[in-house]
């Protein structure tokens, strides 16, 4: 089963950083994802065709600037 890693994950074999996909047995699978450290690639590459579009920034209106001394 492979999984997209939604927290970061340390022990003996190495480091799994946030949003890595790694591929991991059914039950270990199952476990990570109950317990909400990582979804399914599949559920997971859904998402992320859903959410394709850019983010909205904020941006301050530049104008001409004031002057204050007369």
């Amino acid at each position: 089963m492979r999984v997209k890693m939604r927290t970061l994950m340390a022990g003996p074999s190495g480091v799994v950083k946030p949003g890595d996909v790694i591929q991991v047995s059914s039950e270990y699978g199952a476990e990570l994802i109950a317990g909400r450290f990582a979804i399914a690639v599949d559920a997971c590459e859904r998402v992320e065709t859903m959410s394709e579009q850019p983010a909205e920034t904020a941006m301050r209106k530049r104008g001409r600037p004031r002057n204050t001394i007369e």
